[in-house]
């Protein structure tokens, strides 16, 4: 028995937080559906954010249960979290793909994430919980919920192997984009999970993590997210509008090829309208503003990897009082205070600039 089958098979009172995109919904499903082959039972779900999990309201929520173990997916931890210091006497599973800079594995605590054994091959957490979970007991059949997770995530080109056997396993065709897969079957059933998202956060996700929980096979869970299909399209017209509306109002900083755009949009869609305009605008760096009342979150982009973005998002609120930062190299997100937006922008162009002349 390998040691998180052990924490798994030994634990009484499980609850789950997961990342609310669709990368971090997949692994929930893939999560939740290994504990019911293992005869054991969630307590409830967390949909969840870095920015979230700091929140004492939000703490007292997750341990109001008594849970002897706790699964976190898709969320970057680290050792000073709040949840794990003030949880010391409860048992952690951390399933994450995120820049990590220490492995928080102890006797009460599994810590999986590529990167602390140097593999710095972009993997996300529906991979890595897929083949993880798949050591413990039997979910091949997940395959397809483990490659929509990995598309949802810009993941496609690095996971292209696994993503095309999956495909072809399901009789479902690799159309015309064989690097992101995002004009797939799966490619659309991402759109699906990632729409519910935008449009009712956090009860979204929890809308499109109970649909798929109760779906055995991609057909099905199109079939039964009808509702959730109506505001994808919705939501596809909007951040068509949003994409015209950048190119009307961006700022543009020639010397340091930075884009900033900022505004107040009526669905979640910050990190995917930044995602879109990075293939548009791959050697520029480009930070999208979401500025919602007294926060603002912010998404960072450089498509080329030429600047570490994650660096870029942390190292800019620090500082800054409830503000946090960090993500991967080409992707990263921070949040702040509204009223701290300005000095934000300055760090930003300061820190790209240090970077630019290393």
């Amino acid at each position: 028995m390998n040691k998180i089958e052990d924490f798994l098979k030994n634990a009484e009172k499980i609850i789950i937080l997961f990342h609310i995109d669709t990368d971090g919904i997949c692994s929930a499903k893939i999560v939740n559906e290994s504990l019911k082959r293992l005869n054991k039972k969630v307590l409830d779900y967390f949909p969840t954010s870095p920015q979230l999990l700091k929140s004492k309201t939000f703490q007292i929520g997750i341990v109001r249960d008594n849970p002897d173990l706790i699964i976190l997916v898709d969320i970057s931890v680290d050792d000073d979290e709040p949840l794990i210091k003030n949880n010391k006497g409860r048992k952690f599973l951390i399933i994450d793909h995120h820049q990590v800079t220490k492995d928080l594995s102890n006797d009460n605590i599994i810590h999986i994430n590529p990167k602390l054994s140097g593999d710095e091959t972009y993997t996300p957490a529906s991979k890595v919980c897929f083949d993880e979970l798949n050591k413990v007991i039997d979910i091949e059949d997940l395959d397809w919920v483990s490659a929509v997770g990995i598309i949802g995530d810009t993941g496609g080109i690095f996971q292209k192997k696994f993503i095309t056997k999956t495909l072809k396993k399901y009789k479902y065709a690799v159309k015309n984009d064989k690097d992101y897969f995002f004009d797939s079957f799966f490619g659309e059933l991402s759109n699906i999970i990632n729409s519910a998202k935008m449009c009712k956060g956090n009860d979204g996700a929890i809308k499109a993590l109970k649909l798929i929980e109760e779906s055995s096979t991609p057909n099905e869970f199109f079939e039964k997210a009808f509702e959730l299909r109506m505001c994808n399209e919705q939501v596809e017209q909007y951040i068509n509008d949003s994409v015209e509306l950048f190119e009307k109002s961006k700022e543009y900083l020639k010397d340091l090829d930075l884009y900033f755009f900022t505004f107040s949009p009526k669905y979640l869609i910050g990190s995917t309208l930044s995602t879109i305009l990075s293939f548009k605008y791959p050697a520029k760096t480009l930070v999208i503003l979401t500025k919602k009342g007294n926060n603002t979150t912010v998404n960072f982009r450089r498509h080329d990897k030429t600047y570490d973005m994650g660096q870029l998002a942390k190292e800019s609120v620090q500082g800054l009082k409830n503000a946090g930062g960090g993500g991967h190299i080409p992707a990263a997100g921070a949040h702040l205070q509204s009223k701290d937006v300005l000095t934000l922008k300055n760090n930003i162009m300061k820190k790209l600039g240090d970077m630019m002349h290393k």
